[in-house]
């Protein structure tokens, strides 16, 4: 039993010594290839500076080579005569001498100057991928607290309660009836238009309501007795609306208005809510496209994609329609450039409210002109849009199809190389 064990274990010492040296021997014709392979990169990498060294090299030996030859050639002379021969070899061979110490001089300055260079290439390489690291990071972080907030977002639908994501629909239906009642009354026959756009008392009353405190947020906001009366106008009706009148009073407003009465109606609302999810959103998104952090564009537009991945369609619905009520110029660059709302549903957007399509139109144009991308997922067919823009701008619209086949060919060039 005892030699049965020792055979077992000595075996198993043999074959594992024999395998550790097998990996022993790959691992050194490893290095020698990887070594070989490295001195081939860098002879290709530095051509100047290998032709070079060859020449040097040719030069000392024919430095050490040069008294051996003219020992053969005088041997048989004697050296007192020499003395011309040895001043026109000096006076010769002293100048490029001379000029072979300044040039390897050079070269050394030079080598040295490379090395410093492709120091600081590599610190810099360094340097950017900490900024990438430390915005990714910090990403991440802010869209952890992002679902957080979507977490806790509750409202009321139909059915009663409804939480997180859920809300979104039911808040997309509130501010429709929101802001069909305002829209009717905004642009009501022989009264005097109030001023800027219905968008934004449409959002206001979604915000923050229609009691007292909420009204004391945005009634002020329309000065002058025409306009002020024309704002109570509009929040009698919610208050009619929302006050349990007779079925018939119900009819009229939804005939007259195309209201969706079936929806919950209690316009108490949600700044508590919104207010902490949208300044987070604007704040994520913010620091992403505006970080000092060096980082590329590109990586930017990837991290704004994962956000923009995070944002169902009722949720990019509802941040356009805040940011043309009351943000345009804070969004612009976040919606055109890194497209953050581009799966938004257009054929659903509220009726008589500025479609992206139209808000954004020369951005959408010039999108396609210049990458052949889509600003909007279901943006459609924009050939005649695009014609009518290339009559107005057409030295700007061929300077955009020029910058994109340039980069088409580019493109082709670098994958022909790969």
């Amino acid at each position: 039993m005892v030699e049965i064990l020792r055979s077992l274990i000595f075996g198993k010492f043999q074959i594992n010594s024999e395998s550790f040296y097998t990996a022993a021997c790959m691992n050194k014709e490893e290095q020698k290839k990887t070594l070989a392979q490295r001195i081939v990169k860098f002879i290709e990498d530095n051509k100047t500076l290998s032709v070079v060294s060859v020449i040097v090299f040719i030069w000392m030996l024919c430095t050490i080579a040069f008294p051996f030859i003219m020992n053969r050639v005088f041997h048989d002379k004697d050296i007192r005569t020499n003395g011309p021969v040895g001043d026109f070899i000096g006076g010769t061979t002293a100048p490029w001498i001379s000029m072979l110490c300044a040039f390897l001089t050079f070269v050394a300055f030079y080598v040295q100057y490379r090395a410093n260079q492709l120091q600081k290439q590599e610190l810099a390489k360094q340097q950017a991928d900490s900024d990438k690291e430390r915005v990714e990071a910090r990403f991440f972080e802010l869209l952890r607290l992002h679902k957080e907030n979507v977490a806790a977002m509750s409202t009321w639908s139909r059915g009663g309660r409804v939480n997180g994501k859920a809300c979104f629909p039911e808040l997309l239906k509130e501010f429709a009836n929101i802001y069909r009642v305002v829209f009717h009354y905004w642009n009501e026959e022989g009264k005097t238009k109030l001023p800027g756009h219905p968008a934004k008392l449409a959002f206001w009353i979604l915000f923050f309501g229609i009691s007292e405190e909420g009204q004391l947020f945005y009634r002020n906001r329309y000065l002058g007795y025409e306009n002020r009366g024309r704002v109570r106008q509009i929040i009698k009706a919610f208050e009619v609306w929302s006050g349990g009148k007779s079925a018939e009073d119900w009819h009229i407003y939804e005939k007259e208005l195309n209201l969706d009465i079936k929806v919950y109606r209690r316009f108490e609302g949600h700044s508590s809510q919104l207010g902490t999810y949208l300044r987070h959103l604007f704040q994520t998104a913010h620091y992403i496209t505006t970080s000092k952090h060096d980082i590329s564009v590109e990586d930017r537009y990837e991290l704004m994609k994962i956000l923009r991945a995070q944002l169902s369609v009722e949720e990019q619905m509802l941040l356009y329609y805040n940011a043309y009520a009351m943000y345009d110029k804070e969004w612009y660059q976040i919606f055109t450039k890194y497209r953050l709302i581009k799966n938004i549903h257009l054929p659903n957007i509220i009726p008589n409210f500025p479609s992206p399509k139209t808000v954004y139109a020369e951005d959408m144009i010039k999108l396609h002109l210049s990458t052949g991308r889509k600003l909007f997922e279901h943006q459609g067919n924009i050939i005649m849009e695009e014609m009518a823009w290339r009559v107005k701008n057409p030295v700007l619209a061929k300077k955009l199809e020029d910058d994109y086949r340039e980069s088409i060919r580019k493109k082709n060039v670098s994958l022909l190389r790969v």
